[in-house]
């Protein structure tokens, strides 16, 4: 079986690709396809190797016997982006489980600068409280999207494969497509649903949303998470942004900081294309600020009125 271990990055459309899998998971199996899981899905995986866990053993179990409850599958899946904050290293336990399989790493590159936005945004729309801009721009997370130094040590995994993926960003006619990026990379395409770019999960907020997130108190980060799924389930694009936080010589200097890593990395593994990522400056932002506030506000006085009751209800 060849086994494709899909490591992320983060922000690349991971969460609604893993959905997707999920949801498809029967027909997938019936069309030699296995989206393989450790209880539930593989972030607590990815994270017992992360930490060295004598757990990993127990985690990995699950995979194994998925493996071998379908012996006429011909592709299997596993996924998290958990699995990017591994070193190759860290993932060898799971790859010595494996062995005796063909095995695969996918990892999906993003253009940096709006990755790093996007990353700052869920950040701050996970925990409230202010960010240092430029901290987080000199922190370990953003030095390490120096993608020619990343793929280096992965295309050095032994047993495994690499293949690096684009992220497919969203232009002014259509959302980012995870899922069909991935089935085409493993060579199903024929199993691109047509509308595979409408599962969107985890989208990130417009800059006003995360401004007025930044208001809020670190210890309400629950009732914020909450809030900020409804409305986003609620409102979709209309509260989404992308390339409006950042001032654009923050995402030039971004841009500049990467430009050799990424002519490296495209000569050596996309070397068909002129240029690793697009040059164009796509800048999206939603509804009023007004409206965004108003109708998050609603959502996280309940959410918080509903984890204080379920704290004091015995």
């Amino acid at each position: 079986m060849r086994i494709w271990i899909h490591i992320g990055l983060r922000k690349t459309g991971t969460t609604a690709l893993q959905g997707w899998l999920l949801q498809n998971s029967e027909m997938l199996r019936a069309q030699g396809v296995a989206f393989l899981q450790s209880r539930p899905n593989s972030g607590p995986l990815a994270r017992a190797l992360l930490k060295g866990s004598p757990e990993t053993g127990k985690l990995v179990e699950p995979v194994l016997k998925h493996i071998a409850a379908v012996p006429d599958t011909t592709d299997g899946i596993l996924s998290s982006e958990d699995f990017s904050d591994l070193s190759p290293e860290q993932m060898q336990p799971l790859i010595d489980a494996l062995a005796g399989h063909d095995i695969r790493i996918l990892v999906t590159l993003r253009r940096q600068d709006r990755l790093a936005e996007a990353l700052y945004k869920q950040n701050v729309k996970w925990n409230g409280g202010a960010h240092d801009v430029q901290k987080f721009l000199n922190s370990d997370s953003i030095r390490a999207l120096d993608y020619e130094r990343m793929l280096d040590r992965w295309a050095a995994l032994p047993s495994t494969r690499l293949h690096p993926m684009l992220y497919r960003e969203a232009t002014e006619t259509a959302p980012p497509d995870s899922i069909g990026a991935l089935l085409h990379e493993i060579g199903r395409a024929e199993l691109i649903p047509a509308d595979a770019p409408t599962f969107r999960q985890n989208i990130s907020p417009a800059a006003a949303l995360v401004k007025h997130y930044q208001t809020i108190a670190r210890t309400d980060g629950q009732a914020l998470r909450r809030a900020n799924r409804r409305l986003m389930a609620e409102m979709g694009e209309a509260a989404s942004g992308r390339s409006d936080l950042f001032p654009a010589e923050t995402l030039k200097q971004l841009r500049e900081r990467f430009a050799e890593s990424n002519a490296a990395v495209c000569a050596k593994w996309f070397g068909r294309q002129d240029s690793l990522f697009p040059d164009n400056d796509l800048q999206q932002s939603g509804a009023s600020r007004s409206d965004l506030e108003q109708r998050f506000d609603s959502y996280f006085v309940a959410e918080r009125a509903k984890l204080a009751h379920k704290k004091v209800d015995p």
